[in-house]
């Protein structure tokens, strides 16, 4: 977005408003001194995820897989695979037969995202290929339920592969269905915030800890959204 001027009938005067966007490529971002311009900001951003995908307006999972990713390009000098579990990543970034990733990437099923990055990072090593990092990403559905087993096996073997989750709270894509890392008290379409059975919230990073796996965070500009990356 560039700057944009928009005129406005004030008591019969004519008022000229502009508006900016800072932090991005963008026109507005000219107002922040070097220093504090990020990645996105540089016309050499890696762009893992082009623009143009379905992704809802102001979605957090879209922004913070770009930061994620573009990241860990930098880092590897452009040498990513990214595997990715079904969920809303998944499903706004490749609509058949569309892809808006500019990386190496695999989709896999809902629960054996883990597996498959791990089998990934396997057959690089058999290659010897030493250079070629692998991702793998989840949503807290795909990552604290149905695929904690995958999860749990490549870290018992140690597979060279940065797990990335994208929390929000539930199984926003199939009907904001109630997760294991659904907040207490919370109400989804298939609990009530109150009642015999009140919610209790599964905290992945305790069973890290637990489990003594290496773990860091990031939060996202949106109440109750955390990116794991494990």
């Amino acid at each position: 977005m560039t700057e944009t001027e928009v005129s406005l009938q004030t008591n019969s005067e004519q008022q000229t408003v502009k508006f900016y966007q800072t932090g991005t490529f963008t026109v507005g971002n000219r107002l922040l001194d070097e220093e504090y311009r990020t990645v996105q900001a540089t016309q050499e951003r890696s762009n893992s995820i082009d623009s143009g995908h379905r992704a809802c307006q102001g979605c957090g999972q879209a922004l913070g897989a770009r930061y994620a990713l573009d990241t860990a390009m930098r880092v590897t000098n452009n040498k990513i695979i990214a595997a990715n579990a079904t969920g809303c990543l998944e499903v706004f970034t490749t609509p058949y037969p569309e892809t808006a990733w500019q990386i190496p990437w695999v989709h896999s099923l809902f629960a054996n995202v883990a597996s498959v990055a791990a089998g990934i990072a396997a057959s690089l090593k058999a290659k010897g290929d030493n250079e070629t990092h692998v991702i793998a990403q989840g949503g807290d559905g795909g990552t604290t339920d149905i695929g904690f087993a995958c999860l749990s096996g490549m870290f018992d073997r140690n597979d060279d592969v940065l797990y990335i989750c994208y929390d929000n709270g539930g199984y926003m894509n199939t009907g904001v269905q109630r997760s294991s890392a659904t907040p207490g008290g919370a109400r989804t379409s298939t609990t009530m915030p109150v009642g015999e059975h009140p919610e209790v919230r599964s905290i992945l990073e305790n069973l890290c800890l637990l489990l003594r796996w290496p773990m860091k965070f990031l939060m996202l500009p949106r109440h109750q959204f955390m990116t794991y990356m494990i």
